[in-house]
């Protein structure tokens, strides 16, 4: 097994595919981006979008806890941005039929085969997990939608549900019935549109890429990072504790 630290770039037809399986650790936060931040990337993928040049748009990085030629990988950073990637895909989804509703579904879900059920791609931590995959990664947005926040009775669920609205009342409104626009679209958050993924398989050298990453973030500072064992499962436990502006993990 590697024990080196391995970067590189992928589009997100690839980060969406059957060389990853992502899984949100019990000790990370919950959902927490807000309709605004959901704009703010929305806008910022149309406008790349509408400049119609070839060059590639980064998302980010995220870091991974994942050994080699496995695609199981535990989310250190990166889980908002995997989440909210995961609620555009199925937005856009909805919008088609057929063969093109079954492209970007498979995005979201590998396909099943024989007698087993489509596998979510991206596992979320248990408090939100089922929830996710019956009303998102299941295609039942109109279900979700239809909740009040007094049936949700969750911030991170509310969260979700705001950002799918959010994703679906603006790609309606910029490209309306026009189908080949929107398909374009979707061609270009898929294969132009690419995340940096960092990855090594332990977890000490893990925290190591974060501390990095996030000492070159302006609204993000890690004032301590605590790692612990808990005997007798060793389940590892990572505190966090921020200075300033809350995370965009």
């Amino acid at each position: 097994m590697s024990k080196k630290i391995s970067s590189a770039e992928y589009p997100l037809e690839k980060i969406f595919s059957s060389e990853f399986s992502f899984n949100i650790p019990c000790y990370q936060p919950l959902y927490t981006w807000d309709e605004g931040k959901v704009s703010r990337l929305f806008d910022d993928l149309y406008d790349a979008f509408l400049r119609g040049q070839e060059d590639i748009y980064f998302l980010g990085s995220i870091v991974l806890i994942k050994s080699d030629w496995y695609p199981d990988a535990d989310v250190l950073d990166g889980q908002q941005r995997l989440t909210t990637l995961t609620i555009f895909l199925a937005v856009l989804a909805e919008e088609f039929s057929g063969e093109q509703h079954a492209e970007f579904q498979n995005y979201i879900c590998q396909p099943a085969c024989a007698s087993q059920v489509p596998k979510p791609r991206l596992r979320l931590q248990e408090h939100d997990r089922s929830f996710f995959a019956d009303h998102v990664q299941a295609a039942q947005l109109d279900l979700l939608l239809s909740y009040t926040p007094a049936d949700l009775k969750s911030e991170s669920r509310i969260n979700i549900q705001g950002c799918a609205r959010v994703l679906r009342e603006r790609l309606r409104k910029s490209f309306g019935n026009d189908a080949d626009k929107l398909w374009a679209f979707g061609s270009f958050l898929m294969k132009r549109c690419f995340l940096i993924v960092m990855s090594t398989p332990t977890l000490k050298s893990s925290i190591s890429i974060l501390a990095v990453q996030n000492s070159r973030r302006r609204d993000y500072f890690p004032t301590q990072i605590i790692e612990s064992a808990m005997a007798p499962t060793n389940q590892i436990v990572i505190k966090l504790i921020y200075d300033g502006a809350s995370s965009s993990l």
